[in-house]
């Protein structure tokens, strides 16, 4: 079990651990959270199986013989194999979410990786404005600057007033949608 988090879409994937010092993920959990369909293993030869993960407009093909794996016919390639223990499927975490076309941030503090679609930016319409909160940190353990730190309880006293008042909180996917938000 590896001690990174991995966090997809706001979902926290609970099953990973460490293979060749490369962070692993359940295919199974992966689909489930995607909402994707997981073929079944299937056996080439002794030893060797294969699966496929597919969504609506991607295919990925895994084999637990090879570094490679195909996402709709392009060959791509792992630092490492896939695993495959007879039951469950686990790949390498970051190079399949990426191929899937998920960006990588990392939160060194935490701990975390974070994993999320950029939105199609050309969908959004022309001249659109939202207002964004930014915040420096959050926390009650102040270093460097006061004056940029905000305590979790006074961020949590503003985002409630937000709601309270007709807010709605977006995610970036949202964006080509914002023009049905009353209030962004």
């Amino acid at each position: 079990f590896a001690e990174t988090g991995i966090t997809v879409d706001g979902r926290e994937l609970t099953v990973r651990y460490l293979a060749d010092d490369v962070l692993m993920l359940r295919l199974q959990e992966l689909a489930e959270l995607l909402q994707v369909t997981l073929t079944p293993a299937e056996q080439l030869e002794p030893g060797v199986y294969t699966c496929e993960i597919k969504g609506d407009d991607w295919n990925v093909s895994i084999s637990n013989n090879q570094t490679t794996f195909t996402i709709n016919g392009a060959k791509k390639e792992f630092p490492c194999k896939p695993r495959y223990d007879g039951s469950d499927w686990f790949a390498p975490a970051g190079t399949l979410l990426q191929a899937l076309g998920y960006t990588e941030y990392a939160d060194t503090e935490q701990d975390r990786l974070y994993y999320t679609m950029l939105p199609d930016v050309s969908k959004i319409p022309e001249g659109t404005e939202i207002p964004v909160m930014m915040y420096h940190a959050v926390s009650d353990n102040y270093w460097g600057e006061a004056d940029l730190f905000v305590s979790p309880g006074e961020l949590e006293k503003q985002l409630q007033y937000l709601l309270d008042n007709g807010y709605t909180p977006i995610w970036f996917e949202d964006l080509p949608n914002v023009a049905d938000i009353e209030k962004p």
